[in-house]
């Protein structure tokens, strides 16, 4: 009984790597063919780094998470060793790496306003967010076209949606 007891949560675990595998595919599905292997990718909030190690198993190589949350960063550190995760809050992070890609998934609505500051001092390609908007009182398509960026992805998903921009040059 007890092997047994064992075997579903194991099961149980599988599943939701699944979900949470299924959910990414959706995030980056209209955007990663055109993100080259080598692009720095730097994701705002990156909680366990679950994201970025999904990134990492595509053949990413150059990946960033920036997390307040020490207990988060450990764990993620725990997981993806090899992924740098600085334990900061954004207004606080020394920029010093040019960027590719940046993105928030669900973290918009913790500090929007640093991170319009923060993508207007870099010269990243990209910017995406997986977010709540309903919640997120937060025009993103209107601060990110400022800074010369135009949507090129927005559909939603389920209770959230997706919105990916690409810098003008």
């Amino acid at each position: 009984m007890k092997i047994e007891k064992w075997e579903k949560q194991v099961d149980e675990v599988v599943d939701k790597y699944r979900e949470r595998d299924a959910e990414c595919d959706i995030f980056f599905k209209n955007v990663i063919d055109d993100f080259d292997k080598d692009f720095s990718i730097l994701e705002i909030g990156s909680g366990t780094n679950y994201i970025l190690g999904y990134l990492q198993k595509k053949g990413f190589t150059k990946l960033i998470g920036i997390e307040a949350s020490i207990n988060r960063v450990l764990h993620g550190v725990m997981d993806y060793p090899d992924i740098p995760t600085y334990c900061c809050y954004l207004k606080d992070y020394d920029f010093k790496y040019h960027l590719d890609v940046i993105y928030t998934y669900s973290a918009l609505f913790l500090n929007k306003k640093d991170i319009c500051k923060f993508i207007d001092k870099t010269t990243c390609k990209y910017f995406g967010c997986f977010e709540n908007f309903k919640i997120v009182k937060f025009n993103v398509d209107k601060e990110l076209k400022k800074f010369g960026y135009t949507k090129i992805d927005d559909r939603p998903v389920r209770h959230r949606g997706i919105k990916w921009f690409k810098r003008n040059d």
